[in-house]
């Protein structure tokens, strides 16, 4: 995905921060707040996708919430 959204001018797309490596993508900050664990897991980054819309995306693409996770407290917010 993060391959697609590079080659792909003015794409977006959703992935964990560490993953974000390439220089032709940029992390997004939201309220002058930067995507770090930390963030998300102080409550300081607000992370969208815990509310049921937000589950339903991943579901469509492949992907389960963190809830349905073997170890959902490791990815998701406190």
């Amino acid at each position: 995905m993060l391959d697609t959204t590079a080659a792909q001018r003015g794409a977006l797309g959703y992935s964990e921060a560490a993953g974000v490596t390439s220089a032709h993508l940029v992390k997004l900050n939201i309220g002058d707040m930067p995507p770090t664990l930390e963030g998300v897991e102080h409550g300081t980054y607000p992370y969208y996708l815990t509310d049921q819309g937000g589950k339903d995306i991943l579901r469509e693409y492949g992907n389960r919430p963190c809830s349905e996770t073997r170890y959902p407290l490791v990815c998701r917010p406190t």
